[in-house]
Parts: structure tokens; C-alpha cells; sequence
């Protein structure tokens, strides 16, 4: 934090404090026996306090550079010596104002009669305390770090996974038209090559415009269409503002494919995937359900061993945490729909 912002704070703290302590003193400004009394109390105490804000801003880039956490308490001693000077400086400016207060004003400076290893003391102490405080501060500023640092390497490797799993899928996917029709695995072919380099592009950023992955849904679903005929029917319903809004990175393909895979294809009829994107507020609320198969007896167990769900799930909590909201659940006259709501931020 910069010096003078640190300064700010630390001078706004110290009147804070100067005038929770000295509301006796403050009280008795209106009384005209010790008026002057009260007023070098309440002098007092901002100086000394006022000394101390200039001193924590100070020393604040010592404290950071040599913490004393871990098996860091070897600087102990480094500690003790900074600190044996720092107390010197408020009991001085202390002593500076009783002393000008008394010459000047003639009021009683009847505190420059204490002991002043008592003073130097106090002050020692209140260096370890704000020691003490700037630790804490600057400890839970790196658990922070640490915990985004390790947010985005499980979204790092969550991301990994999407590539290898779909192209897994995509080539089963051809391995089954070439015993069917070659034309036609020739043609899946040509387009996962196309959207191989759509997804190389996309990984190198962690959101983009839900339009440009409803784009490459459709392309997904071409091939998938190719493999099911008649059989699968797809649609898309997005708003105007939905279609602008950024999400995660191929966040509805793993749940488009899901649909498709354990919803329709074990339909002899086959059935229909839908995609709904809409903006409700400063919500982006999207829903891919299907007609198909519903929610397996085991679903509970297969959702913890599934890829789609989990690396989805796995996602949303790692980007937007308790803000987002997940959701699996079969619908009233068959099938699935799974529900994702998340913060809306315009692209």
C-alpha cells in the first residue's frame, strides 16, 4: 500500500482512538474548572497517537519484507533493536509537547514528572503491537494470493480436460460412420478439424461471448446430427443480451454432449436438446435440457464419476464460487435439465 494512503488510514485511526479514550476529557471541555486540563488530555492523546500513525506508516514496508512467520523468528532480535529506536520517537514527541505546553500555554505538565523508562516501555509494547498487526494483515493477504493462485490451477486443469475428452468422443464418433458411410465420417472429419482450431483459439482465454459457444454448438451438433439422422433435433432460444453476455469457456459443450449421449442416443426414437440463454437482472441464467432417457438410478454415483457434470461444477466454483448455482434435475415429463446461474458480465 502506498505511504500516503497508509498514512491517511493510520492518522484517521488515531483520532478515532484519541477520541474513544478522551470522552471524559472532551465531556469536561464544557466545564470551566479544568477546561485546560482537558484540552492538553485530549492534545495529548492525539499527539502521541498522531506520532505512532507516522511511525506504523513508516515502518509498514519493514514489516512486510521481514515477517516474522514460520521459523522466521530468528529476526526476533532485528525486531527488538527497530523496535527499542522506534519507541524513542512518540515518548520525545511526548515529551516535546508537555514541555512547549507548559511554557507556552502554563498549563500543569505535571506528566513530565513520570518515569520515563515507564513511557519508553509502553511504547515498545505498542510497536509489537502493531508488529503484530501488520503480520496478521500481510499473512492472510498471501493465504489470498495462495488461494486464487491455486483457484486458477484447477480451472487451468479443468480446462485441459475438455480438449482430450472431446476428441475422444468426436473420433468414436467417426470410428462409427466409417463402418456406416465413409462419406459421411469423411465429412465429420473435415469439420472436427475446423473445430479443433475453433477450441485451440478459445483456450486461450478463460471466457468468451456465449454467441461465439453457441457457434460452436451448432457446429458440434452438425456432426452429431450426421451420426443421428432424424433422430436427434436440436434448438437454441437466447435473448439479445444473453447472446453478449461472457461465460466460461466451453462451458455447455460437456452438458450438450451429455444430453445427446445419455439422453438420446439410447432412445430408439430419439428426442430433442434444447438450449435456453437469458438475462434475468444482473443474472445470466442458462438451461440445456432434453426429452430423452431421464436420470439413471445411479445418477448420483455416475455424477461424481462423470466428466461433463463434475468438470462443470468443478468450473463454476472455481471462477465465481458461492455465486454460482448449479443445478441437475429431471424434468415433469421426461427427461433432463440442468440449470447454471451466474453473474452476467457484458462482453
Amino acid at each position: 500500500m502506498p505511504f500516503g494512503k497508509l498514512l491517511r488510514r493510520s492518522l484517521a485511526l488515531a483520532t478515532a482512538i484519541a477520541l474513544l479514550t478522551s470522552v471524559r476529557a472532551l465531556l469536561g471541555l464544557f466545564g470551566p474548572a479544568n477546561a485546560g486540563s482537558n484540552v492538553r488530555a485530549l492534545l495529548q492523546e492525539l499527539v502521541y497517537l498522531y506520532a505512532w500513525a507516522f511511525e506504523a506508516a513508516l515502518f509498514a514496508p519493514f514489516f512486510a519484507r521481514y515477517p516474522l512467520t514460520g521459523r522466521r523468528w530468528r529476526r526476533a532480535p532485528f525486531y527488538i533493536a527497530v523496535g527499542s529506536v522506534a519507541a524513542c520517537g512518540p515518548v520525545a514527541v511526548n515529551r516535546a509537547f508537555y514541555y512547549l505546553a507548559d511554557r507556552l500555554t502554563h498549563w500543569p505538565a505535571y506528566s513530565m514528572n513520570r518515569n520515563l523508562g515507564l513511557d519508553w516501555l509502553g511504547s515498545f509494547v505498542i510497536f509489537w503491537i502493531i508488529a503484530a498487526i501488520f503480520q496478521t494483515v500481510e499473512a492472510r493477504q498471501r493465504v489470498r494470493e495462495l488461494q486464487g493462485q491455486l483457484a486458477q490451477a484447477e480451472l487451468q486443469n479443468l480446462k485441459s480436460q475438455l480438449h482430450p475428452h472431446f476428441l475422444f468422443n468426436t473420433l468414436h464418433t467417426i470410428s462409427v460412420l466409417m463402418r456406416e458411410d465413409v462419406e459421411a465420417a469423411n465429412r465429420v472429419l473435415l469439420r472436427l478439424s475446423e473445430l479443433l482450431r475453433v477450441s485451440l483459439d478459445y483456450s486461450r482465454s478463460d471466457r468468451i461471448p456465449l454467441q461465439q459457444e453457441l457457434d460452436f454448438l451448432e457446429a458440434y451438433l452438425s456432426i452429431e446430427q450426421t451420426r443421428f439422422q432424424e433422430r436427434l433435433h436440436t434448438s437454441v432460444a437466447a435473448d439479445a443480451d444473453a447472446r453478449g453476455a461472457l461465460i466460461p469457456t466451453l462451458l455447455l459443450q460437456p452438458l450438450v454432449e451429455n444430453a445427446v449421449r445419455h439422453g438420446i442416443a439410447p432412445q430408439a426414437a430419439g428426442g430433442a436438446v434444447t438450449i435456453i440463454a437469458r438475462r434475468v437482472s444482473n443474472r445470466l441464467e442458462l438451461r440445456v435440457e432434453d426429452d430423452g432417457a431421464g436420470l439413471s438410478r445411479d445418477h448420483s454415483e455416475r455424477r461424481s464419476r462423470g466428466f461433463g457434470i463434475r468438470n462443470t461444477e468443478g468450473r463454476l466454483r472455481a471462477i465465481y464460487g458461492e455465486a454460482a448455482q448449479f443445478d441437475v434435475a429431471p424434468r415433469p415429463h421426461g427427461g433432463v435439465a440442468v440449470n447454471i446461474s451466474i453473474p452476467y458480465l457484458p462482453s
